[in-house]
């Protein structure tokens, strides 16, 4: 029970470092740093917007036909509509009164949906066939992050062996119920726990898993076994954890004596593609620009990571970008209460192919 409080009190810690530095995040953006970025200002056109209830909704899972949301208060109501926003519905999952979410979190990867209770630590999958819940994966074990790959299998981070110390990711498999740890895949650097902090994405279309971290200018490609396909880096030059960890040892929890600098706050991957939010200024950046907007860098994962160009994703209503998610060439964002839905013109492939033509055309005659 001592370790489990632990882990609540470390997530939910993490959490509140990122929050903080978003408290403060005008100071950060205002220093120009020392790399340069190759933009499409208007890559992105607005499709429409909607008002959502609240701002509990998070996007879950989204298609060429639907974008799919849900919420934190009911992880087993589902919210869902078209790119075009033209309706908005709802689905509620059958048998939701056989069980009890507290610390749970829904995936959508249609026709299935996948829900992780981190409380209980137990983990269930279902297929909008039925709507019906069913358990899968039920190994207690202390998970700070989970992402389904199929009904029996999930890629998990989690504590070490033997140790709340320091963080690793593993895959969870319910047949036969085993848990393989991949320990070298994260590189510590500090403490093993804030210095390795980051996001763990899937990519169905090239099945392979993607870490990002978000204190420092690397991500690592895995594929479902949790090889190491290759490390790569994001544009900023951020490549040491700028962070001093201190433990309070009467409240049992950790802090960090200085304030890390988050470069890579959000991240999601589609298709062959790997999309970064970034939180630094590039030296060939408009400040104002900068301030109005979030920038999305791109880079290809069949090119072992290679930066590709980069985008802006205008705030609106005063929002910043909360969450976003890519399907095709289209773009789903959360800010605040509000989803607002994006295409991309031209499309990513046809981008890239243009800016090899120019750059090519630019290049100097020898």
């Amino acid at each position: 029970m001592k370790k489990h409080s632990l882990l609540l009190l470390l997530t939910c810690f993490s959490v509140s470092i990122v929050a903080l530095l978003y408290v403060s995040f005008d100071e950060i953006k205002l220093t120009h740093h020392p790399f340069e970025r190759t933009l499409l200002p208007s890559f992105v056109k607005e499709i429409n917007s909607l008002t959502l209830e609240n701002n509990k909704f998070y996007l879950s899972g989204s298609t060429n036909d639907h974008i799919y949301l849900a919420n934190h208060a009911d992880p087993t109501k589902i919210t869902y509509s078209n790119f075009a926003l033209s309706g908005i519905n709802h689905l509620q999952l059958a048998n939701k009164e056989q069980f009890e979410f507290n610390v749970s979190f829904l995936t959508i990867d249609s026709p299935n949906f996948y829900i992780s209770d981190f409380s209980s630590s137990k983990h269930y999958y279902g297929s909008f066939s039925d709507n019906i819940i069913k358990p899968s994966v039920q190994k207690r074990m202390m998970l700070v992050d989970a992402v389904p790959i199929n009904k029996q299998s999930l890629a998990v981070r989690t504590w070490k062996k033997d140790s709340i110390q320091e963080l690793e990711l593993a895959k969870l498999t319910s047949v036969p119920l085993n848990i393989e740890r991949a320990s070298t895949l994260l590189q510590k650097q500090v403490d093993g726990i804030f210095c390795t902090d980051g996001k763990l994405i899937y990519n169905r279309d090239l099945d392979r898993l993607v870490y990002v971290y978000f204190y420092r200018n690397e991500f690592i490609c895995m594929d479902t076994t949790m090889s190491l396909i290759f490390r790569g880096n994001t544009l900023d030059t951020v490549n040491r954890v700028n962070l001093r960890p201190a433990e309070v040892k009467s409240e049992n929890q950790f802090t960090t004596l200085s304030r890390p600098l988050t470069t890579n706050p959000r991240s999601y991957t589609s298709g062959q593609w790997l999309f970064v939010q970034s939180g630094l200024l590039a030296k060939n950046e408009d400040e104002e620009t900068f301030q109005n907007n979030s920038v999305i860098d791109v880079y290809d994962l069949t090119q072992k990571g290679e930066y590709t160009f980069s985008f802006y994703l205008p705030d609106y209503n005063g929002f910043k970008v909360k969450q976003f998610n890519v399907t095709g060439n289209l773009i789903a964002v959360i800010y605040d209460r509000y989803l607002v839905t994006y295409s991309i013109t031209p499309d990513l492939l046809h981008a890239k192919k243009y800016l090899l033509r120019d750059k090519i055309r630019s290049k100097p005659k020898t």
